[in-house]
């Protein structure tokens, strides 16, 4: 009996589990934006052979700019390798700007994640989308150019914008 039960219940939820995901998929709210800029996935960028190598990647893509950080953090052991992740992280500011979504990404340290929920939540900010690796006051060196390097184009493209 509580089988069909739970059967009935089902199906008269699943149409409203359905509509609300959709309308989750629809809407990104401004406190999820620094997760979406860090994992939103481009297809189509430049080939690059080095990056291509699977002993090079060690199972990074490439085509967010959170693997591209995170790939920075944890392999911070070949200086050619780093600078062709930099040249990527630009074409990955580009290609948000080409979106009409500019994204600044926050230097790591206490509060940093936090600080970009608000900053996204504020009315100045321009259309300009905030995110952080997170709360982490460690790192080697190569993320943090990571991410002056994105944030370098990001602030050209702006700049040449006005």
């Amino acid at each position: 009996m509580w089988i069909k039960n739970y059967i009935i219940l089902g199906l008269i939820l699943i149409p409203y589990l359905a509509y609300a995901q959709e309308q989750a998929q629809e809407e990104i709210s401004n406190k999820d934006l620094p997760i979406w800029a860090l994992n939103h996935h481009f297809e189509g960028l430049n080939p690059n052979a080095v990056l291509d190598t699977s002993i090079i990647s060690r199972g990074y893509d490439f085509q967010s700019l959170g693997a591209c950080l995170a790939f920075l953090e944890a392999f911070d052991d070949n200086p050619l390798v780093n600078e062709i992740v930099y040249l990527r992280l630009q074409e990955i500011a580009e290609r948000f700007y080409d979106m009409n979504t500019p994204v600044l990404v926050l230097e790591n340290g206490a509060g940093s994640w936090e600080g970009a929920v608000k900053a996204n939540n504020e009315d100045t900010r321009n259309g300009i989308i905030f995110t952080s690796m997170g709360n982490s006051c460690l790192s080697f060196g190569s993320m943090n150019k990571g991410i002056q390097a994105f944030n370098r184009q990001t602030q050209e493209l702006l700049n040449n914008r006005k």
